[in-house]
């Protein structure tokens, strides 16, 4: 059995040092588990962040290589267009510069 004091039913209605100091240290590890919570919302939303901001990133790089292959490919069909028709445009400017039909202008 417990034997009980006098001094000892009085001791928990004061507030005793060891008390106070596990209500501070308590306190503290509220705290500091608030804190340790807000840095690890900060280091999500801060990768988050980076996460979007790459993946912006990689979009605007494929929109910008299909523009860009677009691009090219109206080029070489230009091109192509250029060298089947470069003979017959030339030989048909030189029929119409050389090519001279003689007529009387009826006025």
């Amino acid at each position: 059995m417990f034997l009980v004091t006098k001094h000892q039913i009085f001791l928990p209605l004061r507030s005793s040092p060891t008390r106070k100091s596990r209500k501070r240290k308590l306190q503290r590890t509220k705290q500091a588990e608030q804190e340790a919570q807000a840095e690890v919302e900060k280091y999500k939303q801060k990768a988050n962040k980076i996460s979007k901001d790459s993946n912006n990133n990689i979009s605007e790089t494929r929109k910008t290589l299909r523009a860009r292959v677009v691009v090219t490919l109206r080029i070489k069909g230009m091109k192509q267009s250029v060298a089947s028709n470069k003979q017959a445009v030339i030989a048909h400017l030189l029929q119409l510069v050389c090519g001279i039909k003689q007529e009387l202008h009826y006025n």
